[in-house]
């Protein structure tokens, strides 16, 4: 039992020989918490020799017992044991509190006697007393120091602890500063008793990746170095960073020394500048970011392609270079005042492009400050309003003056079978190639395509250059049909030659949408939207089409709707398949994974492409259906692939649609796969870059409840959406699928070869395997596996097979040659 008064006790025999007592204090902190006890150990025979006094002087003995007001129970350390009860005196000794009893008993005891035993008893009790004295002042000395931590380690943002896990032993706190409750809102000393106090605080999200990582680190006394969130008692969200060094005691034990701090303000302000970053490129208006002193500081993509300057040409030059010399001197002046005195204008300004071609433009100029209101920078955002005349990147005319050849080649018009033509010309895969190769290459192939173009018009043909891969040819006074089909045949056909761009050759094809005056409409000016229409109509039926308008539009309006109501019954009865295209191996040629595809074969139109049937059931909102059918499907395959092939894998899809289901849609799609008798492994949850885009905190959790429940994840498409490491490593994915449009463009010693094999390393550094998707031709396999990539798909090996048709064709490819 922990009492507050000093107690004696003993006798302890001395390994040097003899006896001694041991003094023991309790010491209690300012804030009146327990410290400990102080044991003094005291060689009594010693110590009285060095008072000049003996247990037995002259015939006197002497013996000395804790006074406890009992004497039956308090019997002599130091002694005769029977001292007490033939004592001739006893004195009460009182050093620091502690209660003694001293008994003197002697056949003559005369007072000088009498007054050395006292003199003995009063040394002991002084000396007693200097000893703890000391004792006392070197506790107040660690109070003080104590109290000069506590004090520094609250100014420190966080918390600060030691850990220390001894040799065979559990690990645990040892001190944890005040910091902890304002991350966690709980006491020192609660994570002190309970250490996975603190992993109880992690967010779901992230515990399972921070609680193998905390193991590692004990398990191997390394140092712990970690990023994750955290929610407090009070439900606060916070972004934490660990980190702590490790050092290995003489005992063996291994102790920590580090900190947790709150990083939230950080990690809010990386998402902002990620957003900006990301709304700064992507959208469409000009914006210039301005110095102070009215230089430009930097612009966005949009900027570039409408004035034709690129960034480092036009970077650190001063704005008023864009037009202030246009007789604009006035206005600019105006535009000063007010941003001196409110930090905001908006009017028009007169702007200059690269080309010199002149356009008034709508812009508005916002100045930015710091905290101290000072300004630091200013945005300008353009609006354009009477657009270019022409077009920069091509030399063609723009958008601008479209309308005023429609209406000229509209007045032209004379014969009743004469007509005018607008061909839309729209790019498949200019994207792709803008993505991997740069805006730059993607201009100089505008160019290119223009001048290709131009080779097949005739005298009164006139082209434009619409926003982005969009062309429009106008073509007007043709009374011959066939003149109209001739100029679209040679349009595409002229596509099937690659376009040499420097030491690239890219391939590129178009497709073409036709709409005709006064056959289509009666307005010459309303052929631009009906010939984007038929365009529309023309990529939906794949590369390298030609639609035309006319009245076929209405026939396949009705035609889209009997179309839509088929495909409902098809999901209805189950009559969509799963298919699965086989994931090969690129070091041995095996083949354990699969792809799991949709497919639809309709009673009269045959195979549908699911590019084309898709989209329709996301529109009739039966996608939860399709996904539901296509992972029964899925499961039951894998489970009987698994009887030959024990860690068969089989991947489904996950649409952006089907990621917004409810959770009881996604908790059931996870019960399904034990159902099945399967392991979490053997399935694997595609989901493509873009998708991660659109997760709000629903989704996310459908997602975490996947991850969770152990099931893979594998990233679709990957290069060509907005790659982020930050969600490949909050998912936890497993695999990188190389979007086909990378392997399309595999030759050696290409840019995009090199691309690849960059990706590959990243993943790999990861801990992530690659997939390289539409593999066609030996040479992109070969150089798919020179690159690193651990697995391919694709014609080249087969087209998704239905189950029967794989379990066939996956004999014959175990049977024949090795496919490395």
């Amino acid at each position: 039992m922990r009492t507050r008064r000093p107690l004696l006790v003993g006798p302890v025999d001395l390994v040097q020989g003899g006896q001694a007592f041991i003094y023991r204090n309790p010491v209690y902190l300012a804030d009146n918490s327990y410290w400990g006890l102080v044991n003094t150990v005291v060689d009594a025979q010693t110590f009285l020799d060095a008072q000049a006094a003996s247990a037995t002087h002259d015939g006197i003995s002497a013996s000395l017992r804790t006074d406890t007001g009992d004497p039956q129970v308090s019997a002599p350390f130091w002694g005769p044991s029977d001292g007490f009860e033939s004592a001739t005196t006893v004195s009460k000794v009182s050093p620091y509190g502690a209660h003694w009893e001293l008994a003197v008993t002697g056949p003559a005891m005369d007072q000088s006697a009498l007054w050395r035993l006292r003199a003995t008893g009063y040394a002991l009790t002084l000396a007693m007393t200097l000893l703890v004295f000391l004792l006392i002042r070197a506790v107040q000395r660690r109070q003080a120091t104590s109290a000069l931590l506590a004090d520094m380690s609250a100014q420190v943002p966080g918390m600060l602890f030691e850990a220390r896990r001894p040799p065979g032993g559990a690990a645990g706190f040892t001190y944890v500063s005040e910091g902890v409750y304002e991350l966690l809102q709980i006491t020192p000393e609660a994570l002190v008793e309970r250490w996975q106090a603190l992993v109880d605080h992690v967010v779901d999200a992230d515990r399972d990746r921070v609680t193998a990582n905390l193991d590692r680190v004990l398990s191997e006394g390394i140092d712990w170095l970690d990023t994750f969130r955290v929610r407090s008692e009070n439900g606060t969200e916070r972004w934490v960073h660990a980190t702590s060094l490790v050092r290995q005691l003489a005992d063996g034990t291994a102790q920590w020394h580090g900190s947790i701090t709150d990083i939230t303000e950080e990690m809010r302000t990386s998402d902002l500048l990620t957003l900006s970053a990301s709304v700064f490129g992507a959208t469409h208006d000009a914006i210039l970011i301005l110095t102070p002193d009215e230089r430009i500081a930097d612009v966005n993509p949009a900027f570039s392609e409408s004035f034709g300057y690129s960034p480092d040409e036009i970077i650190g030059e001063p704005v008023s270079s864009l037009g202030q010399d246009l007789g604009q001197e006035v206005v600019f002046a105006d535009l000063r005042q007010a941003l001196q005195r409110t930090g905001y204008w908006r009017g028009e300004l007169l702007m200059r492009a690269k080309s010199g071609q002149i356009s008034l433009e709508t812009v508005t100029i916002s100045v930015v400050v710091d905290e101290r209101e000072q300004p630091t920078h200013m945005v300008a955002v353009i609006t354009t309003g009477n657009e270019l005349r022409e077009d920069f990147v091509t030399g063609l005319p723009s958008r601008s003056l479209l309308e005023d050849r429609l209406d000229q080649a509209g007045r032209n018009i004379t014969s009743t079978e004469a007509t005018v033509a607008v061909v839309a010309i729209g790019l498949d895969g200019f994207k792709e190639i803008n993505t991997v190769y740069g805006h730059g290459v993607g201009d100089l192939l505008l160019r290119a395509v223009a001048e290709r173009l131009q080779q097949q018009m005739s005298g009164g043909d006139s082209l434009f250059r619409m926003r982005g891969d969009e062309f429009k040819l106008v073509h007007p006074g043709s009374s011959d049909p066939a003149e109209l089909d001739g100029l679209c045949a040679r349009i595409l056909r002229d596509f099937e030659r690659p376009f040499a761009i420097g030491d690239l050759a890219l391939h590129v094809t178009a497709g073409l949408g036709v709409a005709m005056y006064p056959t289509d409409t009666e307005n010459p000016r309303e052929l631009r939207e009906l010939a984007l229409q038929a365009l529309g109509t023309a990529k939906a039926k794949g590369r390298a089409s030609l639609e035309y308008y006319q009245s076929q539009m209405q026939v396949r309006a009705g035609e889209r709707v009997q179309f839509a109501e088929d495909l409902r019954a098809a999901v209805e009865s189950g009559s969509i398949a799963a298919h699965f295209q086989p994931i090969v191996s690129l070091v041995d040629g095996s083949v354990t994974k699969a792809e799991t595809l949709a497919r639809w074969h309709h009673p009269v139109r045959g195979a549908v492409s699911p590019g084309m049937f898709i989209p329709t059931i996301e529109r009739l909102g039966m996608i939860s259906e399709l996904g539901a059918q296509m992972h029964e499907q899925a499961m039951a395959f894998a489970r009987e692939m698994r009887r030959s092939v024990p860690a068969f894998q089989v991947s489904v899809n996950l649409s952006v649609d089907e990621l917004h289901l409810s959770a009881a849609t996604h908790e059931a799609r996870i019960r399904s796969v034990s159902d099945h008798g399967l392991p979490p492994s053997a399935v694997v949850l595609e989901i493509t870059e873009s998708l991660l885009l659109t997760t709000d905190e629903a989704s996310s959790a459908n997602l975490t409840r996947y991850r969770d429940a152990g099931i893979p994840f594998s990233i679709d498409d990957f290069g060509t959406g907005y790659s982020s490491l930050a969600y490949l490593q909050e998912l936890e994915v497993d695999w990188l699928k190389i979007d086909q449009a990378f392997t399309q463009k595999l030759t050696p010693g290409s840019d995009t070869l090199v691309l690849v094999q960059a990706i590959v390393v990243m993943a790999h550094q990861l801990g992530l395997g690659v997939i390289v998707e539409g593999v066609e031709t030996i040479e992109q396999r070969d150089l798919a596996r020179e690159a690193g990539c651990d697995y391919a798909q694709g014609f080249l090996y087969t087209p998704a097979l239905a189950p029967d048709d794989f379990v066939t064709w996956l004999r014959g490819h175990s049977s024949g040659p090795a496919q490395h």
